[in-house]
């Protein structure tokens, strides 16, 4: 399937919301950042407002969705950007004037951080590969966001986690492939490699999109197999989320948007 991309009027548009603030991910429940190894939220230095999410790779990287590349460009010419990690009074910043560098990959940009991350809680969650043997009932969505229109700035208690399920049909994911460019989605390009979920929550917002997926591994550690990237903000309907896994067709959920 050809790659569709967004029109700039989309991706500007997006923005406006990403500026316009955050909601937590609907129907979660409050979490403790400690549990969930490597989550990062992706903080507008000048507002307080939660940009996006992401996860940690390593000591001195960190994966975010495309969309989330772009907000951090556009926010970085009028202030710096703050990613906020472990017990959730860390930070490292992305200084103002200087657009992080970075490596974008299959929707998803890798960005080197300017130095290591270090404190509490602050390592990565167990690199995935195809030995990892998952509990695919125990798979969650974890993200940041206020609890109210009023309320819309990044606040380290505003965790929040819903269980997330496979769609139990390939359907479920065709029936949102003709949407999955639009300003509902927040996808910059459907030929990357999509899964497709659902959940009794939903992801509500812009900030919600990098909102890790993590699922136990047989020893109870939580493993990061993808990054959401859509936000319907309606209960039981079908998201898509960034691959983390390479594809592996042990955790695909529906089917990939790849052709």
């Amino acid at each position: 399937m050809a790659a569709n991309k967004a029109s700039l009027l989309q991706i500007l548009l997006c923005l406006g919301m990403v500026f316009g603030g955050s909601l937590a991910i609907y129907g979660g429940s409050a979490v403790d950042v400690c549990d969930y190894p490597g989550i990062a939220a992706l903080v507008a230095g000048d507002t307080n407002v939660v940009l996006c999410s992401g996860v940690t790779q390593s000591g001195d990287t960190l994966l975010v969705p495309e969309l989330c590349r772009i907000a951090i460009i556009s926010q970085v010419t009028v202030s710096d950007v703050l990613v906020k990690y472990g017990n959730g009074d860390n930070e490292i910043t992305l200084a103002q004037g200087s657009i992080p560098d970075g490596t974008l990959s299959d929707g998803v940009w890798t960005i080197t951080l300017p130095s290591p991350l270090e404190g509490d809680c602050s390592d990565p969650p167990p690199a995935y590969d195809s030995s990892t043997s998952l509990d695919l009932n125990s798979c969650e969505m974890v993200g940041f966001g206020a609890d109210s229109l009023s309320a819309q700035l990044y606040d380290k208690s505003y965790a929040n986690a819903v269980s997330v399920t496979g769609c139990t049909s390939t359907a479920c994911c065709d029936a949102i492939r003709p949407t999955i460019t639009s300003i509902v989605s927040y996808i910059m390009d459907d030929s990357v490699p999509l899964n497709c979920l659902t959940s009794p929550g939903a992801p509500c917002s812009v900030a919600d999109v990098g909102a890790p997926i993590y699922c136990d591994d047989t020893s109870g550690q939580k493993v990061a197999i993808g990054l959401t990237g859509s936000a319907p903000c309606e209960p039981g309907q079908t998201f898509v989320v960034h691959d983390l896994t390479g594809e592996d067709p042990d955790v695909k959920f529906g089917i990939s948007a790849r052709r």
